[in-house]
């Protein structure tokens, strides 16, 4: 009989965004692999902690009331339950939990523990004081989403680049096969069927650049009338007069008929059906994980030319990049885009479902998690 590891998730995060969405999905996923048994610690009462208790097993979830980094109660309740579950790999998600996984393990004895981090923000300050120095050192494997992130962490974290490893977002593209039409698609999410529909999906804010979108589109529709634009995203907590400048511009300049504020959408699987071209226009992306879901549902994908973008966009084969915030040069791209022919759009279709396949595919996301985990 297989011997399982044992694996303890840590993210005392208390929000509900891409790093706790990552973690509750990775957690999914790598559970259903019959090397492993994975269990995870939570902050009690957030999202997370919920959709983990209701996910699986609940008697794999351990929920912590406040993790607070002067509170030993804290590492002794997570070393108790390391020792208790036969624990042989920390794997942690949030920067701040680093410590606790640390205190709680090697610190207090359990010398053997392997210790992951799976980094998603981007480094952007230095974090080489004596604290740091001696928590990260205790760093087994670094797993990263972007060359540029691998680059940032050698610039600014006190880690060799022998534990650092680049492990990519990965998509199912099966849940992209929707069974409904694309004329049916339109029709439920009330966008015009006689048109075609550039698109942008994201949190509505300056930096993810829906107003430079709608500046380059302004330009396209005194030429064309065959285009239609569709903007998804919540808008956060003090970006409200973001969103009604973007009201305000789409009045003043008479694109009411031609563009729509959708908000929050819960299918994006769904929406992404219903779109054509699909832009990516935020100043700086980490890794830019609507692009690959965009291109699952077959759309030509347009992005900034920054971040973690240039690695997935192969300009003018995948997909392709404009300067970052440059209306001028969104503009032209998008011209160009919407000028392909047939052979052409298919073209750049096809070279975006083999970068899914090979580059992005779960398959070798897990895969890449095995090698890590067993090695």
């Amino acid at each position: 009989m297989q011997i399982k590891k044992n694996i303890l998730y840590i993210n005392f995060s208390s929000g509900w965004g891409g790093l706790e969405i990552f973690s509750f999905n990775l957690y999914q996923l790598m559970s259903q692999q019959s090397s492993y048994n994975i269990f995870f610690a939570a902050r009690q009462n957030t999202e997370l902690a919920k959709r983990l208790i209701n996910s699986r097993d609940k008697n794999n979830i351990i929920e912590f009331p406040h993790p607070k980094i002067l509170n030993f109660q804290t590492y002794r309740k997570l070393n108790q339950f390391i020792k208790s579950k036969n624990i042989e790999i920390i794997h942690t998600f949030k920067s701040s939990d680093i410590r606790f996984s640390v205190i709680s393990s090697k610190l207090l004895g359990l010398k053997n523990i392997k210790i992951i981090h799976h980094l998603q923000m981007l480094p952007g300050k230095p974090r080489k004081d004596i604290i740091h120095k001696f928590l990260y050192k205790y760093l087994d494997k670094l797993c990263v989403i972007t060359e540029q992130m691998k680059n940032n962490v050698l610039k600014f974290w006190p880690v060799s680049e022998n534990i650092i490893e680049i492990v990519y977002h990965s998509i199912d593209q099966t849940k992209y096969n929707i069974a409904l039409s694309k004329n049916e698609l339109k029709k439920k999410y009330n966008l015009p069927l006689d048109k075609k529909i550039i698109g942008i999906v994201g949190q509505v804010t300056e930096g993810k650049g829906q107003h430079i979108l709608l500046q380059a589109f302004k330009n396209l529709a005194q030429r064309y009338n065959n285009f239609f634009l569709v903007i998804v995203g919540k808008t956060p907590q003090g970006e409200e007069e973001y969103y009604e400048n973007l009201k305000k511009y789409i009045f003043e300049n008479n694109l009411s008929d031609k563009i729509k504020l959708l908000g929050y959408c819960d299918n994006i699987p769904e929406l992404m059906n219903c779109i054509d071209y699909f832009v990516l226009a935020s100043k700086n992306e980490t890794f830019g994980l609507v692009l690959i879901e965009a291109m699952a549902a077959g759309c030509i994908v347009l992005g900034s030319n920054a971040g973690g973008v240039p690695e997935i966009i192969e300009d003018n084969k995948n997909g392709f990049l404009f300067t970052p915030f440059d209306i001028r040069d969104l503009s032209d791209t998008l011209e160009k885009v919407l000028k392909l022919d047939d052979e052409q759009y298919a073209k750049i279709r096809k070279n975006a479902i083999f970068t899914l396949s090979t580059k992005f595919s779960v398959s070798r996301f897990v895969e890449q998690m095995n090698n890590i985990y067993l090695k």
